[in-house]
């Protein structure tokens, strides 16, 4: 997914795991945040409980690590599917049973700072290519964190995108790197926090812009409603 990114170890962040759909596989990435809970984007989430598990404690796509169905999906309230921006993009799920929790596997505390100006790990299976597959191997790729002054400067390009408060935006300044497809709903982190929930890239026919920043849901902003759940 990570474009312009390297092979990362599932060691290194024990709390990225896959969510997927019982029939097509890898749907989305998540964070496991507690036990039995995990939270990713709200627009991977639109079936019902029983067409998800959640696949944690390994680097391999679709292979190994622990394997639960989904108990209970609480999107967020305010998601907007149809709105521009997808604001309050965010999902919190309960799993029908808990993790066993070791090295590969660690729930990620969930930051209440900004960490504007930092430079932070961004990870998943998506596409490596703008145009690519699937990632086998999780990839990562450290990439900075915008204010959202400057994410909108950059945005104005683009007829009625406006970033919220409740979104933050990552950007490399050379254009190499960013998401992608298939990597929604992942883990952007900063010193161990869980700092963003991939949500959107700018496409252009179904070709991903590194030109353009990587949303994400601003987990700070919903850190009160994801507790709550």
């Amino acid at each position: 997914y990570v474009i312009g990114g390297g092979e990362v170890s599932i060691s290194d962040h024990p709390h990225q795991a896959s969510l997927e759909h019982v029939s097509e596989g890898h749907r989305c990435g998540a964070s496991v945040i507690g036990i039995n809970k995990i939270v990713t984007a709200a627009h991977c989430t639109q079936e019902s409980a029983g067409s998800y598990v959640v696949r944690a404690g390994t680097s391999t796509r679709g292979e190994g690590g622990q394997v639960i169905p989904v108990l209970v999906i609480v999107n967020h309230p305010d998601y907007c599917a149809s709105c521009s921006g997808f604001p309050n993009d965010i999902s919190v799920l309960t799993l029908s049973y808990n993790f066993e929790l070791g090295s590969n596997v660690q729930p990620i505390e969930l930051t209440s700072t900004d960490h504007t100006g930092e430079s932070c790990p961004l990870t998943g299976w998506g596409f490596t290519h703008p145009t690519g597959t699937l990632a086998t191997v999780l990839h990562g790729v450290d990439i900075e964190v915008l204010s959202n002054i400057d994410c909108n400067i950059i945005m104005d390009a683009i007829p009625g995108i406006h970033i919220t408060d409740g979104q933050v935006c990552v950007y490399d300044w050379s254009q190499a790197s960013g998401g992608c497809t298939g990597d929604a709903g992942g883990p952007l982190q900063c010193d161990g926090e869980l700092t963003g929930v991939q949500s959107w890239v700018i496409s252009s026919r179904d070709i991903c812009r590194q030109d353009f920043p990587s949303v994400s849901t601003r987990v700070s902003y919903y850190r009160d409603w994801i507790l709550s759940q």
